[in-house]
């Protein structure tokens, strides 16, 4: 199996080469392919057989390694129903931002209201 994802690697690689008109980066969705084929490959391996540097290779891997335990600022919040452009909704908001200011906002906010507040807060933390 891991022969079989190295082989649609190279053939993704090679397709890519052909087909690009000039120097760019190497696209996302193949440095994924890349990295993927470590856990199976050595990187020198791999490198040669996608005729890509292996120094470079490794970074991807620390980089995609260092992405998927980075904790992120992110929290997400269950919905209860979906808003419905130009309706108001009763609500309460608290929040407290990272240099420890509150807001508090509650009543009947529209959609766009609420949308242009939490903009707002975005632009303050």
């Amino acid at each position: 199996m891991p022969q079989h994802k190295l082989e649609q690697a190279i053939a993704a690689f090679d397709h890519w080469c052909q087909n690009r008109t000039k120097r760019t980066h190497t696209p996302n969705e193949l440095r994924q392919l890349a990295v993927e084929l470590a856990d199976s490959h050595s990187h020198n391996h791999i490198a040669t057989a996608l005729r890509i540097n292996a120094r470079q290779l490794k970074i991807w891997c620390d980089h995609a390694a260092v992405s998927s335990t980075a904790p992120s600022d992110f929290m997400s919040l269950p919905i209860e129903h979906e808003f419905e452009p130009n309706t108001e909704h009763r609500l309460s908001i608290e929040m407290t931002l990272p240099n420890s200011s509150q807001i508090r906002i509650s009543g009947e906010l529209s959609l766009h209201l609420l949308q242009t507040l939490l903009q707002d807060v975005g632009a303050l933390a």
